[in-house]
């Protein structure tokens, strides 16, 4: 990749913020969501890449999605959603508003972000593969998320749930880097968690994840949702006041770090927005 100088009579010279804008333009750079406390750990979504995001139900896993397609839709990055469903229900599309309505930077209004939903009961590869080219093709979309990966299994399913989901997985990634755009892909939890005792008990661990193991072969990250007010845990062994809040860990990350991050869960919304990490020390 080539890039331009900005100054005619300085061949060579160009500001960073230039080159950030022409590299993006190439997929040269990760994408950050705009969430500051994941972004310092996970270090942005790189095309090609094939992230995985696991939770049990009413762990935010649709709150968390939404809140990152608001986030880089209004930096003016097009992203697109393709979900199993045959209709764009009032509360998608009130909790979609309400993640618009906290994104604390944006570059462009809400009216012009380029926020696109396809939607699909049946979502097959074949659907995936080929929706996703045409909205490269006509919207320019560098982001593409999907829910969920069993209902792609399902679609695919060859009567063998460690071949198969390996065989979604394998191509989920490929499909990925042959567009050369980020894959953001949620996945249901089995009960595991249900029947442990405990703060770290009901924590939500990879081996959680159904079919875990082909997950864990092909994913180049994998982020897991936790809630502990779910289950009625309101603090946890150093006390902090655990209301209102989500755990996101980053459990799998090829691209940097392991590590977790607290975020705000607004239940009304269903959204997730950015807090200070300071609140969460140990001892404090």
């Amino acid at each position: 990749m080539e890039i331009e100088s900005t100054e005619s009579n300085n061949k060579g010279l160009i500001r960073i913020q230039d080159a950030v804008l022409q590299c993006r333009r190439y997929s040269s750079l990760p994408h950050i969501s705009g969430i500051l406390a994941l972004d310092v750990i996970k270090q942005g979504w790189n095309a090609g890449e094939l992230c995985i995001v696991g939770g049990r139900p009413a762990m935010g896993r649709t709150g968390f999605v939404l809140s990152l397609m608001a986030n880089l839709s209004r930096a003016n990055i097009p992203v697109a959603l393709l979900s199993a469903t045959d209709t764009l229900n009032e509360r998608f599309v009130s909790r979609a508003i309400s993640a618009f309505a906290n994104v604390e930077t944006p570059v462009i209004s809400a009216d012009d972000a380029p926020f696109y939903v396809n939607l699909s009961p049946r979502m097959t590869l074949s659907f995936i593969r080929d929706n996703v080219k045409a909205m490269i093709e006509q919207k320019g979309i560098r982001f593409v998320f999907i829910e969920t990966l069993q209902s792609i299994f399902d679609s695919e399913s060859d009567g063998n749930t460690r071949e198969g989901m390996e065989h979604v997985c394998h191509e989920l990634r490929v499909m990925s880097r042959e567009f050369n755009v980020p894959f953001i892909v949620t996945s249901n939890m089995n009960r595991n968690s249900e029947h442990r005792e405990g703060y770290e008990g009901k924590a939500p661990q990879m081996s959680d994840l159904r079919a875990s193991s082909a997950i864990e072969d092909v994913a180049d990250s994998i982020i897991l949702l936790f809630r502990p007010e779910y289950y009625g845990i309101y603090e946890d062994i150093d006390h902090h006041n655990l209301h209102g809040l989500a755990k996101v860990i980053i459990a799998k990350n090829k691209y940097g770090e392991t590590g977790q991050v607290w975020l705000r869960f607004n239940k009304s919304s269903g959204t997730i927005s950015d807090m200070d990490q300071s609140r969460m020390k140990p001892g404090r």
